[in-house]
């Protein structure tokens, strides 16, 4: 048992590591856009890169589920089986919705971007989704035969070369927006040759009628569930989009949305490290005292975070960079919608914390009814509040979808996994943030940039002494914190 729960770590750690590496590398695009791109071309890409995140669903019609559901280690004929028949599906599916797209392509590129590169843009935009559908199976191969190396040095290698092509098209050869779909296409392509033995070694022409029927019925009924969780995640960007007409308000709004990558980040850990260690844990005597805790402890965190970032994202945006500044000074009207996206953010991992005992019961079908209410709620929200608050409409209505979709969830986890969660600690501690924050933002201004900087790094402080007046720390961390202390010195 030890063994397997040692590779289990093990592997939770490649793909942990992979994929917060893997996010902060692409968030480095996100400086280079701003400062090489127009605010209409940064939206056009946000625009037609939502548009591909709902493709990529669709094409793959649930076979990924299906294939880990029927894969047998045991059994090599039949697995071979299975990969075959989802990657075919998956292929002949991504296949011809792209030729749609291409005959299509030039009714569509007038409403998808006004780029004077638009027709351009769309066509080689149809490829992507098309070669992430058809790398999805192999990649989970990988992931089910327990490769996770080799598996996390094709992502790293695909990411990288994206961000050097991105970097050439854009700053050395100036090519424009084409050239971010130039790059993200040749990216896919590398995962493709690099995984293609894994296709030639697994792949046969042979139908089973009757798998290919049962991984049918196993993997539709999960695409409403993966599409209500892509609209929760990103249905704000093609609704800014649709409802204001304007790619430069999607523009401004993403560059900024993106500027949460600090919470997001830590949000990230915490979810790849929680699932192993609650489903390890879950059988030991106080299990549901230590995840309350837990989720006190991940609230400080986030509150350290929300407070380092929106107090000192003035300086960051400011900082030289390729180009002229970190971010554009053109995109700093929107900076305001940060801290918003900080708390929506930090309620997906509220989400990810009360999810355990839903997982641990087995009774998964709730994850799927708060998803899609919040889903449905965010589209509600978007079209409410987008015509009259642009890009802080967006902001609001992804952290009200967030905040309802943990929420719901907590409704029904004291019907199904009770915890008594420390409320009040944490009431104390987002009231003690949020009123620092207050005072960052609305107490006091100077214009020089340095005494900003020294008054924001005391309310830092400000904020520790707080909640130790407010009594929010235990004797026993008060303990654990002195030893701390000690050992520095």
């Amino acid at each position: 048992m030890l063994s397997k729960i040692k590779q289990l770590v093990n592997e939770t750690l490649v793909y942990g590591i992979l994929q917060i590496f893997g996010r902060f590398l692409t968030f480095l695009l996100t400086p280079l856009y701003t400062n090489f791109l127009t605010k209409s071309d940064n939206g056009d890409i946000s625009y037609i890169w939502s548009i591909l995140a709902f493709l990529n669903v669709i094409y793959s019609l649930g076979m990924e589920s299906a294939f880990f559901r029927f894969y047998d280690k045991n059994d090599l004929e039949k697995s071979k089986s299975v990969f075959s028949h989802a990657y075919l599906v998956m292929l002949a599916i991504s296949s011809a919705f792209t030729l749609l797209i291409l005959l299509f392509s030039n009714a569509l590129a007038s409403h998808i971007t006004t780029s004077s590169d638009g027709l351009l843009l769309l066509r080689i935009s149809a490829f992507i989704p098309m070669i992430d559908t058809v790398i999805m199976i192999p990649f989970a191969l990988l992931r089910i035969t327990h490769k996770a190396k080799r598996f996390a040095l094709t992502r790293f290698i695909a990411i990288f070369v994206t961000i050097i092509l991105n970097y050439l098209f854009l700053v050395t050869y100036k090519v424009g927006i084409v050239g971010v779909a130039y790059a993200q296409l040749i990216g896919s392509l590398i995962s493709f040759v690099v995984l293609f033995p894994e296709v030639l070694s697994n792949l046969k022409f042979k139908l089973d009628k009757l798998l290919i029927r049962e991984m049918f019925v196993f993997g539709l009924p999960t695409v409403p569930a993966y599409l209500s969780s892509i609209i929760l995640q990103i249905g704000d960007k093609p609704l800014m989009k649709e409802i204001t007409g304007s790619a430069e308000q999607l523009g401004i709004y993403n560059a900024n949305y993106k500027l949460g990558i600090p919470m997001m980040l830590a949000v990230t850990a915490f979810d790849y490290a929680w699932k192993p260690f609650y489903l390890n844990n879950y059988k030991e005597d106080g299990a549901k005292n230590l995840y309350s805790r837990i989720l006190t402890y991940y609230t400080i965190i986030c509150a350290i975070v929300f407070l380092l970032v929106s107090m000192f994202i003035p300086y960051l945006v400011r900082m030289p960079f390729i180009g002229g500044k970190f971010i554009n000074q053109d995109y700093w009207v929107g900076i305001g919608i940060i801290p918003i996206i900080l708390g929506a953010y930090f309620f997906t991992g509220v989400y990810s914390n009360i999810s355990a005992g839903f997982n641990i019961t087995k009774n998964t079908k709730y994850l799927s009814i708060s998803v899609g209410i919040s889903s449905i709620l965010n589209i509600i929200l978007n079209i409410v509040l987008i015509p009259h608050y642009s890009y802080y409409g967006a902001a609001w209505a992804t952290f009200l979808a967030y905040f309802v979709n943990a929420m719901i969830l907590y409704y029904y986890s004291l019907k199904i996994y009770p915890i008594q969660y420390e409320w009040k600690r944490i009431s104390i501690l987002i009231l003690t943030t949020l009123g620092v924050y207050v005072i960052s933002e609305f107490t006091y201004n100077n214009d020089s940039l340095l005494v900003m900087f020294a008054f924001k790094i005391s309310l830092l402080c400000l904020f520790i002494f707080a909640l130790y007046v407010l009594k929010f720390f235990t004797q026993e961390e008060l303990l654990g914190m002195k030893k701390l202390v000690k050992r520095g010195k």
